[in-house]
Formats: structure tokens, C-alpha cells, sequence
């Protein structure tokens, strides 16, 4: 019963708006586009032309999802500039140091050890980088005229290809190529990989 009142207010709420179709209304907010929306109109970012590469086109212009992945990592670079400059001053952390430092810890005794152990703590800085960047460009999104980068599947398929390199590295440097390949393969001989 409470569903069906939720349902019916969204419809009547949406009803002034896109045909009456509230969720195609929010749907317009989140795709990536060549427009900046503000609060005064919108405003055209830059667009060039596409250029092809071993017959692919490449589309380089700059999106909304592009400016606000940039502005995560701006805010990041400024952020952890901060708290490494106050963290120089003082052994205890206050404020914004302190927020981070609960996160930190997190990351490492929830996340790091527990799935890697002791020598996950080398790649603390990746984790922590994935981690604060994710975060970011997902509280943008929540912003009004923000957008979350993260809804761009562009974005999430270079996260992914970032982290299955990673993963990949470090389990050659950890176990070596011979046996990071037996064990890829499952053991199974070199001339039966291919079948």
C-alpha cells in the first residue's frame, strides 16, 4: 500500500513536466551531454573533431561527465594537499584530518589487510586514491547542476581496467610470471590453452 502511494505521487509530481513521465524528466539530468546545465541557462563546452585510429573513431570533445571527473580530481589533489600539510604540523589530526584519517583506517583494517594481509599495506596509496575519487565524483552527482561521473560507463570500464591491471601486477610480482600463469590457467598444460 505504501509503494502504491509513493508510485502515485511520483506520477502526479512528474505530470507537469515531460509528458507526465517524472522519471524521463530525471533521466534527461543524468545522461552526459556537450552542455553545461547552470542555474542561468546552459552553457556549450568544447567539441572536436573525431579522429579515427586503426579504424576506430575517437570522440575527444569534452563532456559534462569529462568536467565534473575533473573537478573530482582537482578537489582530490586539493584535499589530500591539505591534510598532508596539516598532518606535517601535528601528530593528532582535527578536523577535516581527522575525517580522513577515520576513512584511512577503514580502508586499511577493513579493506586492505583482511583481503591481502600485511603486504596489502603497500597498496594502500591506490586504494585510497580509487577510493576518495570514487567517492567524489559520487557526491558531485548529488550536488544540483552537478553530475556523477560514475554513471558513465567510460568511466567505470577505465576504473575497472585500472584495478584488473593492478590486480594482475601485483600477483606476478608476488608470485612470479610461471606461477601467476599456472595458476591463471588452472594448471592445465601450455598446448591445451588454446582449446
Amino acid at each position: 500500500m505504501h509503494g502504491a502511494a509513493a508510485a502515485d505521487s511520483l506520477h502526479a509530481a512528474g505530470a507537469h513536466g515531460a509528458g507526465g513521465n517524472l522519471f524521463a524528466e530525471l533521466l534527461h539530468h543524468l545522461q552526459d551531454a556537450h552542455t553545461l546545465e547552470t542555474p542561468f541557462g546552459y552553457v556549450a563546452l568544447p567539441q572536436f573533431p573525431p579522429i579515427s585510429v586503426a579504424g576506430l573513431t575517437i570522440d575527444l570533445s569534452i563532456t559534462k561527465h569529462v568536467v565534473f571527473l575533473w573537478v573530482a580530481a582537482v578537489l582530490l589533489i586539493l584535499g589530500a594537499a591539505v591534510v598532508a600539510r596539516r598532518s606535517l604540523r601535528s601528530d593528532v589530526p582535527r578536523g577535516f584530518g581527522n575525517l580522513m584519517e577515520t576513512f584511512i583506517v577503514f580502508i586499511r583494517d577493513e579493506v586492505a589487510i583482511p583481503n591481502m594481509g600485511p603486504a596489502g599495506l603497500r597498496y594502500m596509496p591506490y586504494l585510497l586514491t580509487t577510493f576518495f575519487f570514487i567517492l567524489l565524483m559520487n557526491l558531485i552527482g548529488l550536488i544540483p547542476y552537478g553530475a556523477a561521473s560514475t554513471s558513465n560507463v567510460s568511466v567505470t570500464g577505465a576504473l575497472a581496467a585500472i584495478a584488473f591491471v593492478m590486480i594482475q601486477g601485483a600477483a606476478i610480482k608476488a608470485q612470479g610470471l610461471g606461477h601467476w600463469l599456472k595458476h591463471l590457467t588452472g594448471g592445465v598444460h601450455w598446448a591445451l590453452w588454446r582449446s
